[in-house]
């Protein structure tokens, strides 16, 4: 398609007044008007209208109208799967609908002698016969196997069946693994940062979990290609032994990597909430035991990935450095930014040189245990020029790293190495492009499923290449990494089409190179919500673009309310995802119980809330409302024993005198009426083998009851003493009847408190760690650790104590054998102590 915009876009006009602030200086003759505001949502036969975001969010096949197609079949013409093979083999079938090629060569048949795609190929012209039948060249087939150029993969059938069987023997070393990184950083882009001088390559991070269960999706962020001087792997975890697992299993089936990184800097809620990531900052023990653990057990360097620390404000990096070059670490690489602030503001460089400082100060000393190797501390933030790079080796690092930088324009590279800033045209911008849509026409196969695959990646890219303003338009160069490209013509129509901000274009660049897309076809990228929102301009920067980028990723769908027909019945359904990342669906029915309040509350849930809850329903929303702690009262008056008592109260005020004799409390009334028969603990006791009761003086007691003293049903009551004259109570008295010295249960003690005990605790356990841990199951009302006084050290077991029975078991069974810490938990009711 021709990427000629129109004529009255191109055309120079009057320009209003635009605000500039927080984006880059582009010169007054190239700037664009403001675009419209965004059409507001309506309703249509009183249902709301889908929005092109919501549809683009759905997942589409690559060829809808089409069974997918066996590709060994259509390539080598012979199925590896034999019969178990359930997808199509009819090749004139295909061959009779096969959509035009894309061009008229193919680079993958042109590069290697041979496509592996066959008929599939979508410039299958190139290599395939009028029957169908895939060709192959010799000559180039020698030639690429004699440059080496094929990619390495650490996977095979074997590795990946026993891992999914856990048949792998690992040993006896055990260890933690941290993991992926970005969507743009996969192996076709690590080939062009490479082509403009990259020295040093690393894999997006991977989850530990994901790799020990054979996955090929994660197995797939290790490959490497040759021209990859440099490569590593990023992985991400929380837990020593299964990082040390890890550690083992990529030493002996991935000999490619030359080193392995562990993420201890990744911001993302989800990876944090679980220990990995930033969330290895807060426990400087564990993160500890991970790398002394993986230093032992790799045979390449261990490198760690770190941020300033957790809280903005609260630096831990220059504390974490010499305790992890003394671990067994080979470099560490900090990010100028606390976990809080994400990608907001600029990299604190001014700390970083600290922490060098810090770091060559304690190897100095000896304090680390430094040997003869070297270690080395990398900065990274904001490098965005030479400028900021010779700014950034003023500090005293050892290297620098570039991450967003080589996003926005990979020929950053160059750059660095040659000390200039390249003015680069739109035909050598086309060309990076084409350039990447050949790599991934390798790497991802050049059929239908493979074009698309390139094309999704394609349009990622993209949206970060949109950012980049040419050095010739800018007032005031270079460009900074935090300032934001404002609206504006370039210097032909391909480079104002490369500079939209609209996912429209995007797709009109990719159907340049890679032809149309399929009917239907819309992208939304997954740095920000929806591609119009660039068009409005209403950022300073983009960094929470970026932070948003990450978040989108792991974002949950929204929770589902239904009921049924007399809304007694409601059914929630929400989602939620498992320690790999996995999501699954969790559905739940619950009783709907209305009650009538006062006037006063039903009035005060109609007040609109204001700051962080404005926008949420009625009732308090856990993330801005912090709840009081609930108070469970009981009440002494009005029980039904009262009620009981004092009906029978009345009952014998009523009965005439001297009519009979109580054989329970020598009452006048009848035994049957007697209101202390459920009280009396003597009841089955032999008359005979009580206590003597002195009822001596019975004319005295009558005249008390009489005088409205104790009350006419107390009259007569046995008042029980002992030899020594002592008054004995009611709980006693069988024991004293019988002549034991102790009373009968008289040391055992009553709990009826829901407590559990937790053994086979670690020693850097706290009560928050507990808290986190039993909090999911129900309401916590007390939590207990036992400290050693002289360490407040764990001594290995804790008390929960739940509200309700229930929560108390179903901790029980859910915590039970859970890993904790490189130990296994053991749970169970707590006992009273026989002391």
């Amino acid at each position: 398609e021709s990427a000629e915009p129109s004529t009255d876009q191109l055309e120079p006009k009057q320009q209003p007044a635009v605000s500039t602030a927080g984006y880059a200086a582009v010169k007054p003759e190239y700037l664009l008007p403001p675009a419209p505001a965004p059409v507001a949502e309506f309703l249509v036969n009183g249902q709301q209208q889908q929005t092109e975001q919501s549809k683009s969010r759905k997942r589409r096949p690559y060829l809808p109208d089409r069974p997918a197609e066996c590709r060994s079949y259509f390539a080598d013409g012979v199925c590896h799967f034999g019969v178990t093979c359930r997808l199509s083999h009819d090749l004139p079938a295909y061959l009779a609908t096969r959509p035009p090629d894309l061009g008229p060569s193919c680079f993958v048949f042109d590069t290697t002698g041979r496509c592996p795609s066959g008929a599939l190929c979508r410039f299958a012209g190139a290599h395939v016969d009028a029957d169908g039948r895939n060709l192959a060249d010799p000559d180039r087939q020698r030639t690429w196997a004699a440059a080496g150029q094929t990619e390495l993969h650490g996977l095979d059938r074997d590795l990946q069946l026993a891992l999914r069987r856990d048949d792998f023997d690992f040993g006896e070393a055990y260890a933690l693994l941290l993991a992926p990184l970005t969507t743009v950083g996969n192996l076709p882009f690590r080939r062009v940062c490479v082509d403009f001088g990259a020295d040093v390559t690393c894999g997006e991070m991977a989850m530990a979990s994901n790799l020990l269960q054979g996955r090929n999706a994660e197995w797939a962020l290790l490959r490497r290609h040759p021209s990859e001087r440099c490569f590593g792997a990023q992985v991400c975890g929380s837990h020593p032994d299964q990082l040390a697992r890890l550690a083992q299993l990529l030493r002996d089936r991935a000999p490619h990597l030359d080193f392995v990184d562990l993420n201890c800097g990744c911001p993302i809620d989800l990876v944090y909430q679980r220990g990995m990531g930033a969330g290895m900052l807060t426990q400087p023990k564990r993160l500890e035991t991970s790398v002394s653990c993986m230093a032992e057990l790799l045979n390449c360097p261990l490198t760690v990935k770190v941020r300033t620390g957790v809280r903005e404000g609260v630096n831990v990096a220059h504390e974490l450095l010499p305790r992890l070059r003394a671990a067994g670490a080979a470099a560490v690489t900090i990010h100028g930014r606390s976990r809080e602030q994400r990608y907001r503001r600029l990299a604190d460089w001014d700390y970083i040189g600290r922490c060098t400082a810090a770091a060559k100060a304690a190897l100095q000393d000896g304090s680390a245990a430094a040997d003869d190797d070297d270690f080395f501390v990398i900065g990274n933030g904001d490098v965005f020029s030479p400028a900021d790079l010779e700014a950034a080796l003023a500090t005293g690092v050892d290297a620098v790293m570039v991450a967003r930088g080589a996003l926005v324009k990979p020929w950053l590279f160059t750059e660095l190495r040659d000390g200039r800033l390249w003015d680069i045209s739109s035909s050598e911008r086309m060309d990076l492009l084409r350039r990447y849509v050949n790599y991934g026409l390798l790497h991802w196969g050049s059929d239908a499923k493979g074009v698309e695959t390139v094309r999704r990646f394609f349009l990622e890219w993209q949206s970060f290449l949109c950012r980049y303003v040419p050095l010739g338009l800018l007032e005031r160069p270079p460009q900074r990494s935090n300032e934001r490209p404002p609206a504006y013509f370039g210097r032909d129509d391909l480079e104002t089409l490369m500079a939209s901000q609209r996912s429209e274009d995007w797709v009109r660049l990719s159907a340049m190179l890679l032809g149309p897309p399929p009917p239907g076809f819309t992208f939304t990228p997954k740095h920000k919500a929806s591609a119009e929102t660039c068009r409005q301009l209403t950022m300073s920067d983009w960094a929470k673009e970026m932070e948003e980028a990450e978040q989108l990723e792991y974002q949950l769908p929204p929770p589902v309310m239904e009921y049924n027909k007399d809304k007694s019945i409601k059914r929630e359904i929400s989602y939620q995802r498992d320690e790999n990342g996995n999501l699954f669906k969790v559905s739940s029915e619950l009783q709907v119980e209305v009650r009538k309040l006062s006037k006063s509350i039903a009035r005060r849930k109609e007040w609109k809330k204001f700051g962080a809850a404005e926008s949420d329903g009625p009732g308090p929303n856990s993330a801005n409302t912090y709840p009081a702690e609930e108070v469970f009262l009981q009440f002494v008056s009005g029980r039904p024993e009262d009620e009981a008592e004092k009906q029978a109260d009345e009952l014998v005020s009523k009965m005439p005198k001297n009519v009979a004799t109580c054989r329970i409390c020598r009452g006048s009334h009848f035994t049957t009426r007697c209101p202390f028969k459920d009280r009396q603990d003597s009841l089955d006791v032999d008359e005979q083998a009580m206590p003597i009761a002195d009822t001596s003086n019975a004319s005295a007691a009558s005249a008390a009851a009489a005088n409205g003293g104790v009350g006419s049903s107390n009259a007569g009551i046995p008042i029980f003493k002992e030899a020594g004259g002592k008054y004995v109570p009611p709980g006693l008295r069988q024991a004293a009847a019988s002549g034991v010295g102790s009373p009968v249960g008289a040391d055992k003690r009553r709990d009826d408190q829901p407590t559990i005990r937790v053994t086979n605790l670690p020693e850097d356990t706290t009560e928050e760690d507990l808290g986190h841990l039993f909090n999911p199951f129900g309401k916590i009302q007390r939590i207990f650790l036992a400290k050693d006084k002289q360490t407040m050290a764990s001594k290995g077991f804790a008390f929960i104590t739940y509200q309700r029975k229930e929560d108390a078991q179903k901790a029980i069974f859910g915590v039970s054998g859970f890993g904790y810490g490189h130990l296994i938990l053991k749970v169970d009711w707590a006992k009273p102590s026989n002391d």
